[in-house]
């Protein structure tokens, strides 16, 4: 999928389901609306997200 006008991207911060596992959005606000990914993983630090390294 492509995503064009990106503004803001953003991560929620992680939070722990009542089946232990965590969960978190990513979201991309463009403008033309907001795409919001929907990610879990077993344990919070596997949804750090990292920036890119500009020069």
């Amino acid at each position: 999928m492509d995503i064009e006008d990106v503004r803001r991207a953003e991560v929620t911060v992680p939070i722990q389901a009542q089946d232990g596992t965590w969960c978190c959005e990513l979201l991309l606000r463009t403008a033309h609306g907001t795409v919001a990914l929907q990610m879990t993983a077993d344990e919070p630090e596997h949804l750090v997200v990292h920036g890119p390294q500009l020069e």
